[in-house]
């Protein structure tokens, strides 16, 4: 029985490291056709969490920038 659930945990970090490294247009495809949400295919990628407001400006978006 230890086994199962060794083998059950192992497949589950499997699945999660692909999905992560998987590249984005790949996940949200694949996220379509298994029906799930848009949340869970951008899950992991770059700019994921947008609303949040932790990050920073990216470069050349600051604001304080004054036209000559």
């Amino acid at each position: 029985m230890q086994q199962v659930i060794v083998a059950a945990i192992v497949l589950a970090a499997l699945v999660y490291a692909v999905w992560a490294f998987m590249p984005a247009r790949w996940r949200q495809r694949l996220a379509a056709r298994l029906g799930l949400g848009a949340r869970i295919a951008n899950a992991g990628s770059c700019h994921s969490c947008d609303d949040c407001g932790a990050c920073g400006p990216a470069a050349g978006q600051s604001g304080n920038s004054k036209p000559n």
